[in-house]
């Protein structure tokens, strides 16, 4: 086997990508810097969306479209779900965020981590077309994403 040592791979034909199946090195976990917008760097696994989903509970029992990283959901009554994680996280200092609407109304719905674990977090959607209003709500679009260090 041979050993090519370069700084940079260009394609010197133009048009074409210089394409890569497989990649491996001596980078350890959380040492990949790359290069974020203007001449800043970011490390590459804290930049990155540990968890998410996104579901439809309309019809009072959750229906989920898509996600990553996120395994069953427990409905704990309107509104009021809890969502397991797949890979957990590493503590439960994580950053959490969801948001919920319905067709038809036009205002971000914003729920609350109202338990986070490293195995689960559970949320709860409330009814805010009214500010008055603290109504849970079973919604039709209910979206969630976490940011932090898993295990």
């Amino acid at each position: 086997m041979s050993t090519i040592f370069a700084n940079k791979i260009k394609n010197n034909q133009g048009g074409n990508d210089v394409k890569i199946n497989q990649l491996s090195g001596i980078d350890t976990a959380g040492s990949v810097a790359v290069q974020g917008e203007g001449t800043a760097t970011t490390n590459l696994q804290q930049g990155l969306v540990k968890f998410w989903h996104r579901m439809n509970a309309s019809s009072g029992s959750p229906v989920v479209g898509d996600s990553f990283n996120a395994g069953s959901i427990t409905d704990n009554g309107v509104g009021n779900f809890t969502i397991t994680i797949t890979t957990n996280m590493a503590n439960t200092n994580y950053a959490h965020f969801c948001e919920a609407r319905t067709d038809g109304l036009y205002s971000l719905v914003l729920g609350n981590a109202y338990a986070t674990n490293t195995g689960s977090v559970q949320v709860r959607n409330n009814d805010t077309p009214n500010l008055s209003s603290a109504d849970t709500q079973d919604h039709t679009f209910i979206s969630d994403m976490i940011g932090g260090d898993l295990a």
